[in-house]
């Protein structure tokens, strides 16, 4: 390769005095344009039967549930499925080479459990789901399938991968692990130091315009949230002192709470309803970020949490809550 760049970056007679590498840079300019990967998937049709699954060479596939009865086409690879509905990509499975195996998402199924959570326990969707996910339905969620199949439908609507669960556990575990609720993952997964990659995947457009859409509408929701506080401090229903903040959102005052994205604060409790602030969170009993725990507290208690780097929060403070009266 270095023998032919030396050669080509000569100056030649036989090129009018010109080097082979300027040449080619002037017939690059009348190339034709490299031709679109050519797709070798075959195409098919199959019906969504009654459970919710396509039949394909004897294997069954879940699609979504709300699918049942229709028909969708999918596109087969050698290693991949890709089902379509009405030009739109709506899921995609690994192929199985296996005879009469059901291959099962539980994601698929939010829509029916979400009316019949009963059923989530012992069910092969269930069974189907990852080893983590299992798991953490196993530990934490075994009397409450309700709660569950709304966590599931939270991560989803989120954009989010179950990994935030994992983590938003991991922490709860290290500061109440006796106290693991539904409200309280919620109110980690959405913290800011657990952040969410969407999956690269140049090959699907349909993905990529999908997580545009829900990061415009995320935008979108924080200003208008941040409109809303704007408002609030007109009517004097506004707290900027964090003390004063934690204990509004424990006694059930907190409407709107918007956090600074990079925002945190160790604190040492004195009761339960004061702490001094700290700035070494290794310190024996502290509590690493108290934003945390108000978040919860003012989801568990029906409230909104947002957390943002949008400029337009610096003028109201790092931490800011809107309280109900």
């Amino acid at each position: 390769m270095g023998t032919c760049n030396r050669l080509n970056s000569r100056y030649n007679r036989d090129n009018q005095g010109q080097r082979s590498v300027d040449l080619l840079d002037q017939e690059k300019k009348h190339f034709h344009p490299v031709p679109p990967s050519f797709d070798v998937g075959e195409m098919d049709q199959c019906k969504v039967d009654k459970y919710s699954v396509i039949s394909y060479a004897t294997n069954r596939y879940s699609v979504p549930d709300h699918l049942v009865g229709k028909m969708v086409d999918v596109k087969v690879y050698p290693e991949k499925l890709h089902c379509y509905y009405e030009n739109h990509k709506i899921c995609e499975h690994e192929r199985q080479y296996s005879r009469h195996g059901w291959y099962i998402n539980l994601d698929h199924y939010l829509y029916t459990l979400q009316r019949k959570p009963g059923a989530l326990g012992g069910s092969q969707a269930l069974e189907s789901a990852p080893e983590d996910v299992k798991q953490t339905f196993e530990k934490y969620f075994a009397h409450a399938a309700k709660d569950f199949v709304e966590l599931l439908i939270f991560l989803r609507d989120h954009g989010y991968a179950f990994d935030k669960v994992t983590e938003a556990i991991q922490a709860l575990n290290r500061t109440c692990p006796h106290d693991i609720s539904l409200d309280k993952i919620q109110a980690l997964c959405m913290q800011k130091n657990i952040m969410y990659t969407p999956r690269d995947d140049h090959d699907d457009q349909i993905v990529q315009q999908s997580w545009k859409i829900i990061k415009e509408k995320q935008k979108q929701s924080r200003t208008e949230a941040i409109s809303e506080m704007k408002e609030a401090v007109a009517q004097g229903k506004v707290l900027t002192d964090l003390q004063e903040i934690y204990q509004a959102s424990i006694d059930g005052r907190g409407a709107l709470l918007i956090v600074h994205q990079d925002f945190s604060q160790a604190v040492l409790m004195k009761d339960e309803r004061t702490f001094s602030l700290i700035n070494d969170a290794t310190i024996e009993n502290a509590i690493d970020d108290i934003t945390s725990n108000i978040a919860w507290e003012v989801i568990a208690k029906k409230g909104t949490v947002y957390f943002t780097s949008q400029e337009e929060i610096e003028e109201l403070g790092e931490i800011v809550l809107k309280t109900r009266y």
